[in-house]
């Protein structure tokens, strides 16, 4: 499940990728009939692991360097 959970934390960003995760880790649990934590918990380790070790997503570079983000200027314009 944590490598499942790196491989489509990769493309997306924290929020999104648990988001996508929950419904697949409730199924697992009902089918296989574990506990919800023993899927849970590699799940949130394998996202968080990633996006630890992982350099920032390319779509945050350019928009930290653009004078106006979301109709605010930088502090040096």
């Amino acid at each position: 499940m944590a490598l499942v959970a790196a491989l489509i934390g990769l493309p997306t960003f924290f929020e999104i990728g648990l988001v996508m995760l929950i419904p697949v880790v409730l199924l697992v649990a009902k089918r296989s009939g574990k506990p919800l934590l023993l899927l849970g918990i590699p799940v949130l380790a394998g996202l968080s692991m990633l996006h630890g070790l992982v350099p920032p997503h390319p779509g945050r570079r350019p928009a930290a360097g653009r004078p106006a983000v979301a109709g605010r200027r930088h502090v040096d314009r």
